[in-house]
């Protein structure tokens, strides 16, 4: 068996560098950065504050990176921010939202339900709005080094993720939002069938049912928000133990690359929620290891060792990643 087809059609910027000056810095570069790639493949402006004017009229006033990089702290304090539309009929918003430099806010309305808060310049809010705080930093804490971060859309505009490098890693928070492949049935709904997910390179993927992602669910036409977790088809006790690196039943070349599934234990919607689209578990592989076509990249480190629980992307069978 060979590598796996992936069932969308990706663009991927490779190794973006952010030359450091400062976090405040590193942080608006990265936002402006994630906003440009996705407003360039199929997402739209649906309003955005510059951190001294905010409306959500369509118009996009992050010209430069110094307009993503007012921060403001909680829900009522002026920051840059910016809601945009997806292809599932989904809003994101990406906003400075932060009491520290190297942080900030990825969150999603699976209903476009963003509007603007009382004062403009404020974090727009939503009734439906799903957060999910990766629990570090977004770009890493360290105050001197250069960093490079990566984009992944998907031709359809319905997926998205995002992550950064430094030091020779992954650092900071993998995350995005992402259309899925709903299994729910028997008069449940996933709505808008996608889900918003970020999670730490220092926390663990299958261990402790870790939630890495939020969706929302309809029981009994009550709308519920589930923590979601990752999983996969389970060989033996553990699913590390088709770890080998060389797989005999992959031509002795491949890599092990198990499509992963997301399910949920929160109260009233348990079970299995969705297939997701392009990933993959694969094996015990340093950070930014490809496979030889550079078809494929580990996302590795997840609980911030080479020996952790591995997840895998899609690359651009093209770039040889840095990780500086």
């Amino acid at each position: 068996m060979g590598l796996p087809t992936p069932l969308k059609t990706w663009t991927i910027t490779p190794c973006n560098r952010i030359t450091f000056v400062s976090l405040n810095d590193t942080m608006g570069n990265y936002m402006y950065g994630q906003s440009q790639f996705l407003l360039a493949h199929g997402y739209t402006c649906v309003g955005s504050c510059n951190g001294t004017t905010g409306a959500m009229d369509g118009v996009n006033r992050w010209t430069t990176p110094a307009n993503a990089m007012t921060r403001g702290s909680g829900g009522a304090a002026a920051l840059s921010w910016m809601v945009l539309l997806d292809g599932n009929g989904a809003q994101v918003c990406i906003s400075y939202n932060s009491s520290s430099d190297h942080d900030m806010r990825f969150a999603m309305s699976p209903g476009a339900h963003y509007v603007v808060a009382g004062t403009p310049t404020f974090q727009p809010t939503a009734t439906d709005e799903l957060f999910q705080d990766p629990g570090s930093s977004w770009i890493g804490t360290a105050t001197s080094g250069d960093r490079l971060w990566s984009g992944w859309v998907s031709s359809d505009a319905k997926c998205c993720r995002f992550a950064i490098a430094s030091g020779g890693n992954w650092v900071g928070a993998i995350f995005g939002a992402e259309a899925i492949q709903s299994k729910a049935s028997g008069g449940a709904v996933v709505t808008a069938t996608a889900w918003i997910f970020s999670f730490s390179v220092t926390g663990s993927v299958f261990a402790n049912a870790t939630v890495l992602g939020l969706v929302q669910t309809i029981i009994a036409s009550i709308a519920r928000q589930a923590g979601a977790v990752l999983g996969a088809e389970i060989f033996g006790v553990n699913i590390s133990f088709l770890t080998t690196v060389k797989s005999p039943l992959q031509g002795g070349t491949g890599f092990p690359m198990i499509p992963l599934s997301i399910g949920t234990n929160t109260s009233a919607t348990q079970g299995k929620i969705a297939d997701l689209f392009d990933w993959w578990f694969s094996t015990t592989l340093t950070h930014g290891t490809t496979t030889p076509g550079l078809e494929f990249i580990i996302m590795a480190g997840l609980n911030g060792s080479a020996s952790a629980d591995i997840c895998m992307f899609v690359w651009d069978k093209t770039t040889i990643p840095a990780m500086l």
